[in-house]
């Protein structure tokens, strides 16, 4: 499918994926299943949609699990039972510097920055 090959042209993907979606489902006659969990710090619908037809391009169907926003990490650490019972075979965490809850200017010190970033990268562990 022409509009699934590099370079890609983002607005006319998004355009036209539900009819790219439906084209990939009607040409493929099995695929392989899977459940992606998409643990998201910003709004994903549309990231879900174009990953959903790049996925069908390679026979791979995938049912979409989307945290609320902004709560990718009280999803991931805290018991969460619909998420439990999705069951995901990959789980996808989306976030962006917005979600740096840790903050410094050019003027804190290096041993602050330091203790900051640490606690960041522990609470990306913990995930």
């Amino acid at each position: 499918m022409r509009e699934l090959e590099y370079p890609y042209k983002n607005e006319e993907l998004i355009l036209k994926k539900k009819k790219i979606k439906r084209e990939l489902l009607e040409k493929t006659e099995s695929f392989l299943n899977i459940k992606v969990a998409i643990l998201a710090g910003s709004i994903v619908n549309e990231l879900k949609d174009l990953l959903e037809i790049f996925l069908l391009n390679y026979g791979i169907k995938a049912e979409f699990y989307l945290s609320e926003y902004n709560r990718y990490y009280e999803d991931a650490v805290f018991e969460n039972e619909s998420l439990k019972s999705f069951n995901p075979d990959i789980v996808y965490v989306f976030t962006s510097s917005r979600n740096i809850i840790h903050d410094f200017d050019l003027s804190t010190n290096v041993s602050e920055i330091d203790n900051k970033l640490e606690e960041e990268y522990k609470k990306y562990l913990s995930i």
